[in-house]
């Protein structure tokens, strides 16, 4: 039975092979992932599981839900409401209720709470409940990056613990998560000297596990997935869909910013007919239309009646996600050069760029491989 080494990396962009030591000089082994639509939480699901959103019925972290379970704390969800005109106040309010919810809010207004309910997991979590690769890994020691806190020593305490499960050879199969690029990112841009040190860390530990992996396993599967890369953020959109269609409730329509994508769920017709021209008319971003939904696999009316797309470069500002304006960025266009994902195997790659969801079919047929 051969061994399986699968390492996943948030964010770390095809784009950037030629400036990483290791990964170029098996840059023959290597090719683009063009992402899913949408954020991590689904890409994660059709690289994993070969599910996309129709499939699992949600996208993007949270969405307009008519029985969320929040209904029961709207008279104090108004009375917050006026904290958003004041920064610091607003942002410990989210904390306090994050605490007492269970749950991160973001910058969710508090009068629009009740109408979202967040949704989904990541695959490599016990609780997702749908079929996986994991679920046909036997024998599968998983280290990722949510057993730690966050911090600078997160992804070093992964890379210890990999070369640990390594020199043990207990395991038949090992699956790497290291998070700690995505932040990273966010916070201070591709290219930034905080961006490159991170991916020169990296690097090296992607040469060190790939040494001791090839020196056990001649015939082993060593895997280097990430599921998404990023654009620097260059614009800044503040869209205020009040003050153009007035008032937001269940008799006329419901919207969630996220940092690149608006999501309106539509209950009254001429609204629909008014956001929708509006929206036409923007320069920074587009509808997705019918023909995009169904190549993404967004058909789902759940999903919103009207789902624009940013820009590359372009982020909502102020946004649901958060109050801080990222240095950069992903969720844009699947198919932009600057949001492709990386695929590395030490076997032969019959492509040079996969889809998510083939992706998915790679995994699959490479631990049927390794267990006969």
């Amino acid at each position: 039975m051969g061994k399986v080494l699968l390492i996943f990396i948030d964010s770390l962009g095809y784009f950037k092979i030629d400036d990483m030591k290791f990964l170029s000089s098996l840059k023959n082994y290597a090719a683009k992932l063009r992402p899913g639509f949408g954020y991590s939480i689904n890409v994660k699901a059709e690289m994993f599981g070969g599910l996309r959103p129709d499939d699992i019925g949600y996208l993007n972290e949270w969405t307009y839900q008519p029985d969320s379970h929040l209904r029961k704390y709207p008279p104090w969800l108004q009375t917050l409401a006026p904290l958003q005109h004041f920064y610091y106040f607003d942002r410990i309010a989210h904390k306090v209720f994050s605490t007492l919810y269970g749950q991160n809010i973001l910058n969710i207004p508090f009068e629009y709470l009740s109408f979202f309910t967040k949704m989904g997991t990541e695959p490599y979590r016990d609780e997702f409940s749908l079929p996986t690769i994991f679920s046909k890994m036997s024998n599968l020691k998983k280290i990722c990056y949510y057993h730690y806190r966050y911090g600078p020593k997160r992804d070093s305490q992964i890379f210890f613990n990999t070369m640990k499960a390594l020199s043990e050879g207990i395991y038949d199969n090992i699956f790497v998560a290291f998070g700690d690029l995505d932040g990273v990112t966010h916070e201070y841009g591709v290219g930034s000297e905080e961006y490159n040190k991170k991916v020169e860390e990296l690097d090296n530990y992607l040469c060190q596990m790939y040494k001791e992996f090839s020196s056990k396993y001649s015939k082993g599967s060593f895997l280097i997935i990430s599921d998404h890369g990023m654009a620097n953020v260059n614009k800044s959109v503040d869209i205020n869909m009040e003050k153009e269609f007035g008032r937001v409730g269940e008799d006329t329509y419901i919207y969630f910013i996220d940092s690149t994508m608006l999501r309106v769920w539509i209950f009254d017709a001429r609204k629909k007919i008014e956001i929708e021209s509006h929206l036409n008319k923007l320069n920074f971003g587009k509808i997705v239309n019918t023909e995009g939904r169904i190549r993404h696999g967004i058909t789902s009316k759940k999903f919103g009646d009207i789902i624009f797309l940013l820009n590359e470069g372009a982020v909502f500002y102020p946004g649901f996600f958060g109050r801080k304006l990222p240095k950069a960025m992903h969720g844009y266009w699947p198919e932009l050069e600057s949001q492709k994902g990386l695929v590395f195997s030490n076997q032969i790659l019959n492509r040079t760029e996969y889809a998510t969801t083939e992706l998915f079919t790679l995994l699959k047929e490479t631990l049927v491989s390794s267990a006969t």
